[in-house]
Parts: C-alpha cells; sequence; structure tokens
C-alpha cells in the first residue's frame, strides 16, 4: 500500500497491512498488525 492510499482508507484500513516505504538506502516495506492511534491524512501509530 502506498501513502496515498493510506490516506483514503480513512480511520479503518483493512490490516494487517504494509507500507512500501524508499529513500536513499533503497525501498522498505513496513507492515502493521494493529493500529494505536489513527488521525487521517496527519498520523497513523501502529505495532508490527
Amino acid at each position: 500500500m502506498r501513502l496515498s492510499e493510506l490516506k483514503s482508507a480513512g480511520r479503518n484500513p483493512v490490516l494487517p497491512l504494509s507500507v512500501s516505504l524508499a529513500d536513499a538506502a533503497g525501498p522498505a516495506d513496513l507492515q502493521l498488525l494493529s493500529l494505536l492511534r489513527v488521525l487521517p491524512g496527519q498520523r497513523y501509530v501502529g505495532a508490527g
């Protein structure tokens, strides 16, 4: 899932979810098994 897709998922994205990230070190996937705090479009706090 891309960050733009996560934003459109709103308050209840389907879990577990995998977010694709990339930086100078290369691509990586962040897997979230549960969400602790959700502020759509601003902040998602999760545990994986």
